[in-house]
């Protein structure tokens, strides 16, 4: 890992994963557990990274893996990113859902430049008419505004990424991000889904499937 970048990396692992069928974060993706793929990539960008998960699965093949337990009641998105900027050792945390294998590292990069030019907000990017909040930045300034949200009972990320005064990029900005390609911020919830993603993986890096 890079010991002059900028931003502590976060794999968030929780949700019950009811439609994949087993743990998300253990999921082979392309011979690789969908966690370390992430952890990897993040590993490009960040001084340090952690994943954060409602159970200590650091274990056979997350071995070596720093874990931070989520250990709010909920089972939300939300108090995982409540956790990362709880712990988080930089200004800016990279937050990256463990079902996010597409995203690339490159598209990371530039969310926390633009983070760190506009601040002080979080910021979030939209694909094919979604925000995706869980490919972001945040800065640990919006810990204050996540708490609020888990305090009185309301889940959203986006609703706290508003509250944080966030920043969310339009399909043509973030259509403009280095490493882009249509479907890249789409998350996958099944083994159907998981395999369109690796076949789409292997087309992109030119190795038939």
């Amino acid at each position: 890992m890079r010991d002059d970048a900028p931003a502590h990396g976060f794999v968030l692992c929780g949700g019950k994963s009811e439609r994949m069928g087993r743990d998300k974060a253990r999921v082979p993706f392309l011979g690789k557990a969908l966690a370390r793929v992430q952890a990897e990539k993040l590993g490009t960008l960040c001084s340090r990274v952690s994943l954060v998960s409602k159970v200590a699965n650091a274990t056979g093949e997350l071995a070596g893996l720093e874990v931070f337990l989520d250990q709010h009641p909920e089972q939300a998105a939300l108090s995982g990113v409540a956790r990362a900027l709880a712990v988080a050792e930089t200004e800016w945390a990279i937050i990256l859902a463990v079902d996010l294998p597409l995203v690339p590292a490159e598209l990371l990069a530039d969310l926390l430049r633009i983070a760190r030019a506009c601040g002080p907000g979080p910021v979030a990017p939209t694909d094919r008419g979604w925000i995706q909040p869980l490919a972001s930045v945040w800065p640990r300034s919006a810990l204050s505004a996540i708490d609020a949200c888990l305090e009185r009972g309301s889940y959203s990320v986006l609703g706290a990424l508003a509250l944080a005064q966030g920043r969310v990029l339009d399909e043509r900005e973030t259509a403009a991000l280095s490493g882009y390609f249509p479907g890249c911020l789409v998350n996958v919830n099944d083994l159907e889904e998981l395999r369109r993603a690796e076949r789409a993986a292997l087309e992109r890096a030119g190795t038939p499937p």
